[in-house]
């Protein structure tokens, strides 16, 4: 009788430990994309047109306006030859304002919000927060390259 209660107390013990395991990795404190701050995207992007010639040199820029392209429309930075990188133009601090998108820098190397109250910095190269208040950094959406001049981005 003693030997089935320390069974029964350890498997007690163990399922209470798996339980608490599971639940404390399955709680997100901050997630790297933001619900609030990502639209439906679809979109491809011929580089050889004009509208897009900026993207032909590493390290510049477009903006593409909606619609299919996130809530606010989207970045896209030509980080290297192959890699291209797709950022939301919504700030991830305060996902309710109606403030203007964010908005590249002159230097080509920040991103900022255009609010008043927030005015959060974010890089350029990833999308990561430089300068709070916000502290998640932009939402990026999949992008694809085609090795000569079409570019897609997809969530």
């Amino acid at each position: 009788m003693i030997q089935i209660k320390t069974s029964i107390k350890i498997t007690l013990s163990i399922l209470v430990l798996s339980g608490l395991f599971l639940i404390g990795f399955s709680c997100n404190k901050a997630s790297s994309t933001n619900s609030a701050t990502s639209g439906l995207v679809n979109q491809t992007i011929n580089i050889s047109y004009p509208q897009y010639s900026a993207l032909n040199t590493i390290g510049n820029y477009v903006y593409i306006p909606m619609p299919n392209a996130g809530v606010r429309g989207i970045i896209l930075y030509r980080y290297s030859q192959e890699q291209f990188n797709a950022y939301e133009r919504s700030c991830t601090y305060n996902t309710a304002s109606s403030c203007g998108p964010v908005v590249v820098l002159a230097g080509n190397f920040y991103i900022q919000d255009t609010c008043k109250n927030c005015g959060s910095k974010f890089l350029l190269v990833s999308g990561a927060v430089a300068t709070g208040p916000a502290t998640i950094p932009l939402t990026q959406y999949k992008t694809s390259w085609d090795g000569i001049s079409v570019v897609t981005i997809t969530n």
